[in-house]
């Protein structure tokens, strides 16, 4: 029986060969994670001397859309609602969110901003290491894993894989 063995450094110049297709697939993930990353929403007060502490504070906080926003909680909540330090809610005046201290006669708003999490999104481009190809796609931002994966009560966006999934289809694979 006659046995095959492959010319030494095959496996490195076939992982060579397949750099250029690696490359390719890298750049499309990035820019699908980029078209599927959540927008952001900002928290606006009206700026007046009626708006509370803990809203001012949060003026201009801006999160991913499928998170929520972090505000103090008011003393007196603290003391008769038994709210933590914090609560976190999806927009003003959430009640299922924030206790009375946060939510009555608010007049806050949200507005809609471009993706902090699609600018960070980056393509670290293919690269042979040894016998194998190795490409990858990272998002350095601080909130980049609870908009991806959630947290206890956010649901994950999920954009990573939906790049990879449109790069499949882009590539016809």
């Amino acid at each position: 029986m006659a046995r095959f063995r492959a010319a030494e450094g095959l496996d490195e110049k076939l992982a060579r060969l397949m750099l250029p297709a690696v490359s390719k697939l890298t750049g499309a993930a990035a820019d699908g994670a980029k078209e599927a990353a959540p927008g952001d929403k900002l928290w606006i007060t009206v700026e007046d001397s009626f708006v509370r502490p803990e809203h001012r504070k949060a003026n201009g906080q801006r999160v991913p859309e499928n998170l929520r926003f972090t505000l103090d909680s008011p003393e007196y909540d603290q003391h008769h609602y038994g709210a933590g330090p914090t609560q976190m809610g999806v927009a003003p005046r959430d009640e299922d969110g924030f206790t009375p201290g946060n939510t009555e006669r608010c007049r806050c708003e949200t507005a809609p901003a471009a993706s902090s999490i699609a600018e960070h999104i980056q393509d670290q481009g293919a690269r042979v290491e040894g016998t194998r190809v190795v490409g990858s796609v990272t998002c350095d931002h601080d909130m980049a894993v609870d908009a991806e994966f959630g947290n206890g009560t956010d649901h994950g966006a999920r954009y990573l894989g939906a790049g990879l999934r449109a790069a499949a289809r882009k590539l016809g694979r």
